[in-house]
């Protein structure tokens, strides 16, 4: 029979420290910023295949989350956009104080403050992407700041419409003139008219007008701001009376009229020589009157000769 036995000494672990320490607080500020789409939806934003796209003319919604990262309060943290001066909108934003200053930021994710604010893409944005970033920036200078992009795709937009005759819908109108002018709320004009005259040519290449559509009777002028607009026929084609209704529309994006636009045919005045009194009936009335005329002066003539 074999027994294991185990047998420990009693042993001492001295602990040793060095010199007396303390953990420092951490201070930190986290903005994150997102934009909004055309359906509602909050985007991050952050690389290209993000960007939502917009047009100009639109109304833009940006949304900026600041968050105190560390454990002490902060105070007078600014908050900054490289394209929108914040502390010049009117009213300022929910969560802004004057100068675009968040008074106090408490620690945690629940004392986050939100702030949202809009702008209106006019027509210098267009052609490309637009990127603007904000800061968040405390009084403390031995905090970092914390700055986030985001970034939308900005386009223009274009109105497209078609002139047929009333009699014969498929048969398209050449020469047709225009005027679109832009309008607010109340249907004022929004700057110039633009004049729209029909280009007929083999490719839109070879449009030079504000029509680039090279087809007769269609039309389509590119470049536009996103907002209402009134189209007025200021000429119509050759042998059409003209319709001068003013039409108006909201473009955004691609937009075009539902219905084409009619021209009824004028009447046709009757020519000489084709029914009714024509040139030659005149003339064989002038010439019987002039006639008459040098007959009655004849006798007049001859009576004196006789007389004397």
């Amino acid at each position: 029979m074999n027994v294991a036995e185990a047998r420990a000494e009693r042993t001492k672990l001295s602990m040793r420290t060095s010199s007396r320490f303390e953990i420092a607080a951490v201070n930190s500020v986290a903005l994150k910023k997102y934009v909004q789409d055309s359906d509602g939806q909050w985007r991050d934003a952050q690389n290209v295949d993000d960007y939502p796209t917009r047009y100009a003319g639109d109304t833009v919604r940006y949304r900026l989350v600041v968050t105190n990262t560390g454990d002490q309060t902060l105070t007078n943290v600014r908050v900054t956009d490289d394209r929108v001066e914040l502390a010049a909108l009117q009213p300022l934003p929910d969560g802004l104080a004057a100068g675009a200053v968040i008074p106090e930021l408490l620690p945690g994710e629940d004392n986050a403050v939100t702030i949202e604010y809009s702008i209106v893409l006019g027509d210098e944005a267009a052609g490309g992407p637009l990127i603007n970033n904000a800061c968040a920036v405390p009084a403390d200078t031995d905090v970092d700041e914390s700055c986030d992009p985001a970034g939308i795709m900005v386009k223009t937009s274009t109105l497209s419409w078609e002139k047929v005759n009333a009699g014969d819908t498929a048969e398209h109108l050449a020469g047709s003139e225009w005027s679109l002018v832009r309008v607010d709320a109340q249907g004022s004009p929004i700057g110039s008219a633009i004049a729209v005259t029909d280009c007929v040519a083999s490719a839109a290449a070879e449009c030079r007008g504000t029509d680039v559509n090279p087809e007769a009777g269609e039309f389509t002028v590119s470049g536009l701001t996103a907002g209402d607009y009134v189209l007025t026929e200021t000429r119509a084609p050759a042998g059409y009376v003209i319709d001068d209704t003013p039409r108006q529309i909201t473009v955004r994006g691609d937009t075009a009229f539902e219905l084409p636009i009619e021209n009824v045919q004028s009447e046709v005045p009757q020519l000489p020589l084709t029914g009714g009194t024509g040139t030659f009936e005149i003339f064989v009335a002038a010439g019987a009157a002039g006639l008459g005329v040098a007959l009655l002066l004849w006798v007049q003539r001859r009576r004196s000769r006789v007389a004397g």
